[in-house]
């Protein structure tokens, strides 16, 4: 019986600028948003070919999360992780996704460096 196999590709410390939160000022300024992503597929068949066209394309990732980050609007970090997921896991090849994303400018009243939420789905969540 063969495991199935799992490799991952990341992209750490995607920064963008977006319009994202609860509060009434923060659905009117942009604020900057750091983007972790982990895509977890089979990287076998891009290995042995040394072929773009058989793995996730690191450049259009990075540009499909980024546009949804400073495109869309949401209220909750939760949803727009939940949407990167989306949109990730509409590649069929990728079994799972992992989004982190870090607020770093949060306004909360208190000391903090940084807020985020890390949201993981795999192609079950699709249904």
């Amino acid at each position: 019986m063969s495991q199935r196999v799992a490799d991952e590709i990341r992209i750490t410390g995607l920064r963008v600028l977006g319009t994202h939160g609860h509060l009434a000022e923060e659905q009117v300024r942009q604020q900057p948003f750091v983007l972790d992503l982990t895509v977890r597929m089979d990287t076998r068949q891009a290995a042995a070919t040394d072929d773009l066209h058989e793995t996730v394309d690191y450049a259009a990732l990075a540009q499909r999360a980024a546009a949804i980050v400073h495109r869309e609007r949401y209220r909750l970090l939760e949803r727009l992780a939940e949407r990167i997921c989306q949109e990730v896991l509409a590649d069929t090849r990728v079994l799972d996704v992992t989004v982190g994303i870090t607020k770093p400018h949060a306004p909360l009243g208190q000391d903090v460096a940084s807020v985020g939420v890390v949201v993981t789905r795999d192609r079950d969540d699709l249904r």
